[in-house]
C-alpha cells in the first residue's frame, strides 16, 4: 500500500479515492483469502426447483432444501489445493498479469452465486477496501490471541466466539 499510495502515510491524503483504492490488488487479495477463510456466511441453504441427480449419483427430489458450507467450500483441498488450510492471498492474483484472479462463484462463495448472489458485493469490496487502507495507513492493528486459535460461532453467521481483542499502535510517521 505504502508503494501505490504514499500520500496516505505522509498525510497527503486522508481518504482514498475510488479510482485510488481500485489499483489495491494485494489489499483485496487479503479481504477475500480471509472472506474464503471466515466466511459472513456459514451456509447457503436453496429449495431444488426439479428433480435432479448430482454427479456422484446423490438423487435430489424437487422441493427438498439443499445446503453448502461456505466454511467448508473455502478449505477444500479440491478447489484450492493442498495449502487451503493456510492464509495465503497470494493465490488470489495472477502471477502473469498482477491482476485479481476470477472464480466461479461456485468455488469462492463469499458472496453467493447465481440469481442469488449479492448485488452489493462491488459496493461492499470498494467500502472495505476505503475503510482498510486509510486505517493501516494510520495505525498497526494486531490480534492480540494468535489468529489461528481464535474460534467461530457456528450459526447463520459466522462470528468470533468471545471477545476479539486488539492492539491498535498509531504509525510513527503519522498524526492521527
Amino acid at each position: 500500500m505504502k508503494e501505490k499510495l504514499p500520500g496516505l502515510f505522509n498525510g497527503e491524503i486522508r481518504v482514498p479515492t475510488q479510482e485510488q483504492v481500485r489499483n489495491l490488488v494485494y489489499l483485496e487479495a487479503v479481504i477475500k483469502e480471509n472472506m474464503r477463510l471466515t466466511p459472513s456466511t456459514g451456509f447457503i441453504a436453496r429449495e431444488c426447483m426439479k428433480d435432479t441427480t448430482l454427479v456422484d449419483g446423490t438423487f435430489i427430489k424437487k422441493g427438498q432444501t439443499i445446503m453448502v458450507s461456505s466454511y467448508c467450500n473455502g478449505r477444500n483441498k479440491k478447489s484450492w489445493g493442498e495449502d487451503a488450510l493456510k492464509f495465503k492471498p497470494e493465490r488470489m492474483i495472477n502471477p502473469e498479469t498482477g491482476k485479481l484472479r476470477v472464480f466461479s462463484p461456485f468455488k469462492f462463495s463469499a458472496f453467493g452465486s447465481g440469481q442469488h448472489v449479492c448485488i452489493g458485493q462491488r459496493f461492499a469490496m470498494m467500502q472495505l477496501k476505503m475503510t482498510l487502507a486509510a486505517l493501516f495507513s494510520k495505525f498497526d492493528i494486531k490480534t492480540v490471541e494468535d489468529p489461528w486459535d481464535i474460534t467461530y460461532e457456528f450459526s447463520i453467521g459466522i462470528p468470533v466466539k468471545g471477545p476479539l481483542e486488539v492492539e491498535v499502535t498509531p504509525l510513527a510517521s503519522t498524526s492521527v
